[in-house]
């Protein structure tokens, strides 16, 4: 079972934090994402979020520092209290060929991309936003399993064939600590560092805040 959880700190203490962190994580990395996640015309994936609905499905293509060179699809899924992530990777054609034609050629393949294809045209999913932002990726000494992830400066775009409304939705003042992992024992690794900077879990999801924005940007005009 994959548990994530997330909390939001401040910026100005990012510095800091990253500092503390050094004594328990290792292979620090950063790079750009770019999420283009999916939903159907009824925004179920969306309102399944807002709703805090036990039966989630989220899906989106995903790719770094602006290059095709490396894509993955992806499908988190949820189902009461067990959650799973489906991984695939496409090429850049095969990313164009679904972005335009909500269509993939799947014909001799298995495993995570038919499945993914599979919700992908059951729940009638085509483009809808994109988010950006930049991350700062680790991984917990001793416990190769347990990754953590800064994330900040994140802005959500509409996405039309091609990115319009380029808008920040995280305040700029703050960013989100993740941690994945495939138990509840991380914890007790950085118990000090959600203590020290009074950090709370929350129910926090980029793609949500994202068209929370976009629904805001547009009842203002």
């Amino acid at each position: 079972m994959r548990i994530e959880k997330k909390f939001f700190f401040r910026k100005c203490d990012l510095t800091e934090l990253l500092e503390d962190l050094k004594i328990i994580c290792v292979h620090f990395n950063k790079y750009k994402v770019t999420s283009i996640y999916f939903d159907n015309i009824h925004e179920s994936s969306y309102l399944q979020k807002v709703n805090g609905d036990k039966d989630k499905i989220k899906i989106r293509a995903r790719y770094y520092n602006d290059s095709f060179d490396y894509i993955n699809l992806e499908a988190k899924i949820k189902n009461s209290d067990k959650s799973y992530k489906l991984k695939t990777s496409l090429t850049e054609d095969e990313l164009k060929l679904l972005l335009k034609n909500n269509y993939l050629d799947i014909d001799g393949k298995d495993g995570d991309l038919a499945k993914i294809y599979y919700y992908f045209k059951y729940f009638g999913m085509q483009k809808y936003i994109d988010i950006e932002y930049q991350r700062i990726e680790m991984t917990l000494k001793s416990q190769t399993k347990i990754r953590l992830t800064v994330d900040y400066d994140v802005f959500s775009a509409l996405n039309i064939g091609r990115s319009v409304n380029n808008l920040r939705c995280v305040d700029q003042n703050l960013c989100i600590l993740e941690i994945k992992a495939d138990n509840n024992l991380v914890d007790k690794y950085i118990k000090f560092i959600l203590e020290k900077y009074k950090m709370r879990k929350e129910a926090i999801s980029k793609y949500s805040l994202g068209v929370q924005t976009q629904k805001l940007n547009m009842d203002r005009m």
